[in-house]
């Protein structure tokens, strides 16, 4: 035999079931607003002729956790928000409470290792005996500023910071401090879940409104989160979690309407909500028809 087959034959052997074994499989509990903590908040425009803006909002958040997005997630928000305004920036700040339903997915108990059922870094058993829909709910702060430029019918908040806190409670949380920590590969049995990002929107104004969209994006705080020290083998990478958002939003005078996509690390969602602003509405353009009448009338 030629002694270049010899690398050929070698690589095609490992390839056979018997010499290939992929990684473990690993399991991952977390916290329930592990990419479901950042919902789009309206703030009045810089040219807005009220510098204060209280908001009420409602919205509705379904998406998967976990590994290979296992699990389920379903939730309920209400929100109280007041904002600011200046010349070239804005600022919110308030309250939440969400009450939703964490679904944990029964595990595969087969324990064969071979190429098609590597060995897991979890322990069946224990993880299907809490099983099932578990409810949870978190009461929650949110704050955000923007720098702003207004540009015409455009305004471009060009850059601005954000950040949530948590407290989570419910029996999902019960659930996971149930569990022995040789239960899965990471349990996060903290109540308290927090993140810090960046954001841009692009907004366009309109007689009776705006339409925008915009990005966020940024890292969740605190132990295990920023640092768990594990190997994720789906992503051949260290383990951090963090989250990235996408959004849309029409507002028609005191009404604000979006919808939000969720990618964060062993997590997607979808999101879509609507606020109510209590307090009236910029000032609308007038045009000089409209302006002539007012002008008789007076």
């Amino acid at each position: 035999m030629n002694k270049w087959h010899w690398p050929f034959f070698l690589a095609a052997g490992c390839l056979l079931p018997g010499c290939y074994h992929p990684l473990p499989q690993q399991a991952y509990l977390t916290s329930p607003f592990n990419g479901y903590t950042n919902d789009y908040h309206p703030v009045p425009l810089v040219k807005d002729s009220a510098h204060t803006a209280f908001y009420a909002q409602g919205a509705f958040l379904a998406g998967g956790a976990g590994i290979k997005l296992k699990d389920q997630v379903t939730a309920f928000r209400g929100s109280f928000t007041v904002a600011h305004h200046g010349s070239f920036w804005q600022a919110y700040y308030g309250a939440d409470l969400t009450l939703g339903s964490y679904r944990i997915n029964k595990w595969d108990t087969s324990t064969t290792v071979n190429y098609l059922h590597p060995a897991p870094l979890y322990n069946a058993a224990i993880l299907n005996s809490q099983a099932g829909g578990k409810f949870f709910g978190g009461a929650g702060f949110h704050a955000g500023a923007n720098f702003a430029i207004p540009l015409g019918p455009l305004e471009w908040r060009i850059l601005g910071v954000e950040m949530s806190l948590y407290r989570e409670f419910g029996n999902y949380l019960g659930a996971r401090r149930k569990l022995p920590d040789t239960a899965a590969t990471l349990i996060v049995r903290n109540p308290f879940y927090g993140t810090l990002g960046i954001s841009s929107v692009f907004v366009i104004r309109t007689l009776n409104g705006e339409f925008g969209f915009g990005w966020s994006g940024g890292q969740v705080l605190g132990y295990p989160y920023a640092d768990p020290e594990i190997y994720d083998n789906a992503s051949h990478s260290y383990l951090h979690y963090w989250y990235f958002s996408l959004s849309t939003h029409v507002t028609y005078r005191r009404y604000t309407a979006y919808f939000q996509d969720n990618f964060a690390a062993k997590a997607f969602s979808f999101g879509m909500g609507l606020h109510y602003r209590l307090n009236e509405p910029r000032v609308p353009i007038h045009s000089p028809a409209h302006r002539r009448h007012r002008s008789y009338d007076n």
